[in-house]
């Protein structure tokens, strides 16, 4: 985040901490302008349950929830970690838009690959899948998946 900003963003508190790094006003000022951008995407869509995330012109990731609720109170801190990610990646050219067809590819390839699970506790288990583009984890309940997140490899 420093090369990105040109200006250090660490504090004297502790050089190494990423959450006051994050809470830094060159990071703050950094991303000020895609939060501001980028923030109302979600109103008005009462069926809203994710977001895709794509940085200079390559999908990045993607996060889904079961419920619209679920995801309006993610959202914030989802489009932070976003622009905190677009800010670290940015490059000096413009980017071409990514296109819907190639989100939906993306969250259809997710489904593939080789699928492990772990018990959290007597309600919640975890599965993650791997495939040779993607690495997705889930959070599941008996009712079916919570969260799911995607990740490109």
């Amino acid at each position: 985040l420093a090369s990105a900003t040109a200006q250090t963003v660490t504090v004297s508190a502790s050089a190494s901490s990423l959450p006051l790094t994050l809470k830094s006003r060159p990071v703050e000022e950094a991303v000020r302008g895609y939060i501001k951008a980028l923030q109302r995407i979600p109103e008005g869509g009462s069926d809203v349950t994710g977001l895709v995330i794509a940085v200079n012109g390559e999908i990045n990731s993607a996060d889904m929830y079961s419920s619209p609720e679920l995801f309006a109170a993610m959202w914030p801190k989802l489009l932070k970690a976003s622009a905190v990610e677009a800010v670290r990646l940015k490059r000096k050219e413009p980017s071409p838009t990514v296109q819907a067809a190639a989100a939906a590819d993306f969250l259809q390839a997710a489904e593939k690959g080789a699928e492990s699970s772990i018990k959290v506790d007597g309600r919640i288990t975890l599965v993650r899948r791997e495939n040779e583009e993607e690495i997705t984890t889930e959070s599941r309940d008996p009712h079916g998946w919570i969260h799911r997140s995607v990740i490109k490899r």
